[in-house]
């Protein structure tokens, strides 16, 4: 489940995000051509890169969406990573323009996408880093055009004006992604495990005792919980030769899996699925 950021020019959508990361969340390290401003550090602030890089970039299809402005230094260029998109989950968090989020919203699992609102304010944080005076006021219309109508793309908004605390701020925002993900039915979860275990059964044509079906569920949560905190999975070296010969029985039983990696927001790969059978077929 990723998690999108929306937010103007100046709206503090990018100091934010650093102080998540803080908090144990991934920042997604967007891709751009415009020169790095005073501060800013290559590879955790943005990727920079030239011209002719991101063009190259586009034409093997590293960016989940990448977008052109025409600035009053220049023409400026910035891209999103599609594989780190494509792998994201509820520790990811990545910053997009409205346009770029429409781009990809289709194509994103489950996800949250938060605006950072600011408004009159922003021109006077233009002037504070140092933007010049006719940069400043093309951001300003262009983010006017472009964000018509973001209110609409919100999970939900976040207010950033003169006054607010950025700290305060920031923890509103934390206490909020925290209660999205702890929304789990742990009953139904509960449930569902039984359930599959009994499908189970009968998809690989196999009967448990009662201690077998414990000890299934004893696994799949321990694989949940792997899977949760990203580490490495165990190694099966009966699971490639299952894959490989077995394939239509892995997905067979990846279809039952699916309300589970829903509700759960992970995704479960063939290998651990062929490890699945492979501890029933053995008992």
């Amino acid at each position: 489940m990723a998690i999108i950021i929306l937010g103007k020019t100046a709206s503090g959508k990018s100091r934010i995000v650093d102080e998540l990361a803080k908090q144990g969340y991934k920042k997604i390290v967007t891709t751009t051509t415009r020169p790095a401003r005073k501060g800013e550090i290559d590879g955790v602030d943005y990727n920079f890169i030239s011209e002719e890089e991101f063009k190259e970039l586009i034409n093997t299809r590293y960016f989940a969406e990448w977008k052109k402005y025409d600035t009053v230094d220049g023409t400026w260029y910035y891209g999103s990573p599609l594989d780190e998109i494509s792998r994201s989950d509820n520790k990811s968090i990545v910053i997009l323009t409205p346009d770029g989020y429409r781009d990809i919203k289709d194509e994103l699992d489950e996800h949250i996408s938060i605006y950072i609102y600011a408004n009159k304010t922003i021109r006077n944080r233009l002037s504070k880093r140092g933007d010049k005076k006719e940069e400043a006021d093309r951001r300003i219309l262009h983010d006017n055009k472009d964000f018509k109508g973001a209110e609409e793309l919100a999970d939900r908004i976040f207010y950033n004006n003169d006054g607010k605390n950025i700290d305060d701020l920031v923890d509103e925002i934390f206490e909020y992604l925290k209660d999205q993900f702890n929304e789990v039915d742990v009953d139904g979860i509960k449930d569902y495990l039984l359930d599959f275990t009994k499908s189970l059964e009968v998809t690989l044509d196999a009967t448990l005792d009662e201690d077998q079906q414990i000890g299934l569920i004893v696994h799949l949560v321990c694989l949940i919980d792997r899977i949760s905190r990203h580490q490495a999975p165990i190694v099966n070296f009966i699971a490639s030769n299952i894959i490989l010969n077995h394939g239509m029985l892995v997905s067979k039983v990846k279809e039952l899996l699916v309300p589970l990696e829903m509700a759960l927001n992970i995704s479960i790969s063939d290998a651990e699925i062929a490890t699945i059978i492979s501890i029933v077929k053995k008992r």
